[in-house]
């Protein structure tokens, strides 16, 4: 019964770090209206969200081989299952047309429902009334 409760113990606290946002983050496909769409292998879309222990968020992405790049930090925090991130500071060296991005502004704050489909992060956004989920896959330490 002692190995029973150990082994189960020891399973939810590995299940509990594996469901932490903290890490880093590409995405890798979206959900709209019920429909899983994974990122097409051709895209040149580089999406990467980054979480850190102490609270800082980094969102960039860019294309493969087309010279464009968008960063900014934030500053995060974890609230009834809510992402609450706030844009602290945006990379001068971003591409022009970078600040069109409501995600490139300093100052915006958004708040967005996560959860989590295995490893996976989920970010519940909406297009109006639609419901559109972000699909994010941790980066393996090694692959950092």
């Amino acid at each position: 019964m002692k190995l029973l409760l150990v082994l189960s113990l020891f399973f939810n606290i590995a299940l509990a770090e594996e469901q932490t946002i903290i890490g880093q983050w590409f995405y890798i496909a979206k959900i709209y209206q019920g429909i899983e769409i994974p990122e097409h292998p051709e895209s040149t879309l580089r999406l990467h969200f980054d979480f850190s222990v102490d609270g800082q968020s980094r969102l960039y992405w860019w294309h493969q081989n087309e010279g464009d790049f968008c960063e900014r930090i934030g500053k995060y925090r974890i609230e009834a299952g809510n992402l609450v991130d706030e844009v602290t500071w945006i990379n001068p060296k971003n591409s022009p047309g970078c600040g069109l991005d409501p995600d490139m502004q300093l100052g915006r704050v958004t708040t967005t429902a996560i959860s989590f489909r295995g490893s996976e992060l989920l970010l519940h956004l909406y297009i109006g009334n639609e419901p559109l989920i972000y699909v994010w896959k941790k980066i393996a330490p090694e692959e950092q």
